[in-house]
């Protein structure tokens, strides 16, 4: 059990949560730094920034104090999810006690950014999972790099499957320019009450999809009111109020994905129109359209 249930175990829970305090300074000007860069349209890879390193590791190999850190930074991060929090943070504690999962962990001088979890599927695929970036790196697109690095890593020899949920930020990220694409809802997540995304990244499939980090005008051009006759025939976006309607959205998502034989290849938000999302669906490439697409793409 990772739980902290002694004196020792809390006072080395106690030093890290003070060490990490002390270098939130450097972190912060870490974090700035790269949201300028990025902010201003240029492409910085994780090998330009000195002191930041990605490890991979297994269960077995990550330390008792590193251990620590991880949970701490999960606790910290879906806090503000109570009905979720516990089932999620349980998960995790479960996943760090299993040697066989890998972990890519990146670090800057030595601490911790953040991490994610994959573990191999008996169907050949690969579920990622346990994504956490430090909680001072919110909004600085740094830890999300570190995240899509990892994950594109891990997409050039196996599908990647993994769960979101719709309401976290990053949900849109993960939606296109991770190349995730939601496959199926999760009704109960874990007996949480909460409905999650059941996504998949397939690097052969991809290039056939139109919506997918189409540009949000785009997007928006092609958004209707309601989807069309026959669902499973072409690519269609609709829009939805998720703060006017949540459950709307979610019924519709689950009904079209299960019945249409549809995925769903955009997931965007405007910052001009608070609570509007953009969703779009496409029907699930199939190995020969897939193929075609990726030829007229090097035929350009």
């Amino acid at each position: 059990e990772l739980a902290v249930s002694d004196a020792s175990e809390a006072s080395v829970e106690a030093r890290i949560a003070e060490e990490m305090k002390k270098i939130e300074a450097p972190l912060l000007v870490l974090a700035s730094t790269y949201k300028v860069l990025h902010d201003e349209g240029q492409r910085v890879k994780l090998e330009d920034l000195k002191e930041v390193e990605v490890d991979v590791e297994s269960g077995a190999e990550i330390s008792k104090k590193d251990r620590l850190a991880m949970r701490e930074i999960a606790d910290e991060n879906w806090s503000q999810y109570p009905r979720l929090h516990a089932a999620v943070v349980e998960g995790f504690d479960a996943a760090l006690q299993n040697p066989a999962n890998r972990f890519y962990i990146a670090r800057y001088r030595g601490e911790m950014l953040g991490f994610v979890r994959f573990d191999d599927l008996k169907n050949g695929n690969v579920y990622a999972g346990s994504l956490n970036i430090r909680p001072e790196l919110r909004g600085s697109s740094l830890g999300e790099t570190i995240l899509k690095m990892a994950i594109v890593q891990e997409s050039r020899n196996h599908p990647v499957e993994a769960t979101a949920y719709p309401k976290l930020p990053i949900a849109e990220r993960y939606i296109g320019d991770f190349g995730f694409v939601v496959s199926g809802m999760i009704p109960n997540f874990e007996k949480t009450g909460e409905a999650f995304f059941k996504m998949e990244i397939d690097p052969r499939a991809n290039p056939s999809y139109r919506y997918l980090n189409a540009p949000l005008a785009e997007i928006k051009k092609d958004a209707r009111p309601r989807p069309p006759a026959r669902i499973e025939s072409e690519p269609f976006v609709l829009q939805f109020d998720l703060h006017g309607d949540y459950n709307a959205f979610l019924e519709a998502c689950n009904q079209i994905l299960r019945d249409g034989g549809m995925v769903m290849t955009a997931y965007r938000r405007d910052r001009k129109e608070p609570g509007m999302v953009w969703v779009g669906f496409e029907p699930k490439a199939t190995a020969s359209a897939a193929s075609s697409a990726a030829g007229k793409k090097a035929r350009r």
